[in-house]
């Protein structure tokens, strides 16, 4: 109903032909929202059995993705969301103790611009200790004198600020792992961080015109 509503305003408003037939041939291609459908139940899952109370928004899923080749990394998503819920969010009573509201946010988000389709995983937890991260790379042999130093370790396959292994972190597999599909597909990672207020991963994706990311509504929807 929401495409439908949309693409008659799309003709209302005088759209090109060539814009409606864009649109139209659109609707072959999949909702982003199914492919992160599977990373919020992860969450949703996850943070019930690590004691977490946290809300999971989904923004962009009315985008419709046209590129096949991007599914394994949406597969591999799925470690960056295990790694916000585990590293990132704190536990009720933490985040009360710091002030925060007793639950915490995930966001997950895709946004098409002119030039970039853009995958996010936003969280209000601890953000990332780079202390922490630095003392761990020296003791790898790791080079960690720049903050460019500090995010190449960090994207490292193997590497991990856990010093035991759990079911869910340890392994140094979840960011380094997400990165590589990443950059598989010509993307790049990007880190937004704040000690104590969160951490926004962003995975960014050239588009060539009409093959990346194909419109569904105008509007970006949360669900």
């Amino acid at each position: 109903e929401e495409e439908h509503e949309d693409f008659l305003r799309r003709i209302e408003r005088g759209d090109s032909r060539d814009d409606l037939l864009a649109v139209a041939r659109g609707w072959t291609a999949e909702r982003v929202s199914k492919l992160l459908a599977p990373q919020r139940a992860q969450a949703l899952r996850l943070a019930e059995g690590l004691g977490r109370e946290v809300d999971v928004i989904v923004e962009g899923g009315s985008l419709r993705l046209g590129r096949d080749e991007l599914r394994p990394f949406f597969g591999a998503l799925v470690h960056c969301v295990r790694n916000a819920l585990d590293h990132g969010l704190e536990g009720p009573e933490e985040r009360v103790a710091a002030g925060k509201p007793r639950r915490g946010t995930l966001w997950l988000s895709a946004v098409a611009t002119d030039d970039a389709f853009i995958v996010s995983v936003k969280d209000d937890g601890r953000g990332i200790d780079w202390d922490r991260v630095r003392a761990r790379a020296l003791r790898l042999g790791l080079p960690a004198a720049t903050a460019a130093d500090l995010r190449a370790a960090l994207l490292r396959d193997g590497f991990s600020t856990r010093d035991e292994v759990t079911a869910c972190s340890g392994r140094g597999v979840g960011l380094a792992a997400v990165a590589a599909a990443c950059e598989e597909q010509g993307g790049r990672v990007e880190l937004d961080t704040t000690f104590g207020r969160g951490t926004e991963v962003r995975f960014v994706f050239p588009e060539p015109a009409g093959s990346c990311v194909m419109p569904a509504a105008t509007v970006r929807q949360a669900s």
